[in-house]
């Protein structure tokens, strides 16, 4: 089991390697594809059911695919992104050593062995993550889950409302 998991780790690393090194945005966003389903699957290989289900519907199904219409309706796709080298760059590769030395930090002091052999918490019998999930969501966290789809609305909203053409522009 945790040879599998080493296996799609690697795997996971070479195709974010992929997605970093590409110039073509297309490319990209199949890169893209391919590192969240190997994420995803890594979940399901940790019994994150219901976290792997969410990834592969939200991300995978969802956003994902809004970034390849948009690529392929705003013909951007034949675009390539920008050189590395170009001026003010330097501070994309500030912020990217900064976020590795802060995550391997993190990595380095965390405590796996406390973490990898704490026990689970207790599920009522018969009930598997997804539903235990579903229970809670729609019973204990119902104001909170309804508050948060609202919100997204609104936001929803307020980005058609920014991105539409403005009179002056209309003919």
């Amino acid at each position: 089991m945790q040879v599998i998991l080493w296996v799609i780790g690697v795997v996971t690393l070479l195709m974010v390697a992929g997605l970093v090194i590409t110039r073509q945005l297309v490319h990209a966003a199949f890169w893209l594809f391919a590192v969240l389903m190997a994420v995803a699957a890594w979940m399901v290989m940790s019994g994150a059911l219901f976290v792997a289900i969410s990834q592969i519907i939200v991300y995978v199904g969802g956003i994902l695919i809004l970034i390849v219409f948009g690529v392929m309706l705003t013909n951007r796709g034949l675009l390539s992104l920008p050189e590395p080298h170009m001026p003010g760059a330097w501070s994309g590769w500030l912020t990217g050593i900064a976020a590795t030395i802060l995550l391997g930090g993190m990595a380095v002091l965390t405590d796996w062995g406390s973490i990898l052999h704490a026990r689970t918490l207790p599920t009522p019998t018969g009930m598997t993550n997804p539903e235990l999930v579903g229970t809670h969501l729609l019973s204990d966290w119902l104001l909170p889950f309804e508050l948060a789809g609202i919100l997204l609305l609104v936001a929803l909203v307020g980005a058609a409302y920014v991105a539409r053409p403005s009179r002056a522009d209309q003919p």
